[in-house]
């Protein structure tokens, strides 16, 4: 029995038949579920969570690729914890495996961690990495490539290229699209934290509007 196998009978004897159907609604019915809660599965799967860090680097990524192609929507929770943990062992080279787990059973539960957890700190650590992926990802046609575009520096605190970070937002910020409207907000709502009034002229400046506006400026006005 491999890792990933391990795991995914511990999350299977964990799940709750009865919670299984309103978690499936709360993701609009896309994916299947154990029924396990996120403290329980992290409960469950403690140990082997503390065992990903002793794998080899191949192995762990080979792991992790396996919970992703499982069914229930538990394993990939899974997978972004292991990466999690692991995320300062990653490599360049696994920028490649995650745009594929990005845009594969793609939703805002796993996007958003892969985004602002192991593709922001690839980034940061080898900045070459912005030209190979971050600008062709943002002309994609995969509104998930957009949005982690606008997050991938979320973490990054007075790092954040501010600059960069504005001409990614000029490039989406017509497209109505719920999810990259809310990721716009999102991150201008995160940086406002440290420059408020940055933030304030900045949405003046291009006229934000709606859900993008409100979410910008929530700590603002």
């Amino acid at each position: 029995m491999t890792f990933a196998q391990e795991i995914v009978e511990l999350l299977e004897e964990a799940g709750d038949p009865e919670r299984a159907p309103a978690m499936m609604d709360y993701m609009r019915g896309q994916f299947e579920f154990y029924g396990v809660s996120a403290p329980n599965r992290k409960a469950v799967c403690k140990e082997h969570f503390a065992l990903s860090k002793k794998l080899d680097h191949d192995t762990l990524i080979e792991q992790v690729d396996l919970l992703w192609q499982e069914d229930a929507r538990e394993c990939q929770h899974a997978a972004v914890d292991i990466l999690i943990k692991n995320k300062k062992r990653l490599v360049p080279e696994d920028m490649k495996c995650l745009h594929d787990w990005t845009i594969e059973k793609s939703w805002w539960d796993t996007v958003d961690f892969l985004g602002s957890h192991m593709v922001g700190a690839l980034v940061k650590k080898h900045p070459h990495l912005e030209k190979q992926y971050i600008q062709p990802w943002l002309v994609s046609d995969n509104i998930w490539l957009n949005r982690t575009c606008l997050i991938y520096q979320l973490k990054y605190g007075r790092d954040t290229n501010f600059e960069k970070q504005k001409s990614y937002i000029k490039a989406l910020a017509e497209d109505q699209e719920f999810f990259i409207q809310k990721a716009i907000g999102w991150s201008l709502r995160q940086y406002s934290k440290l420059e408020p009034e940055t933030v304030r002229s900045f949405v003046k400046e291009i006229g934000l509007k709606g859900l993008a506006k409100r979410e910008a400026l929530k700590y603002v006005d």
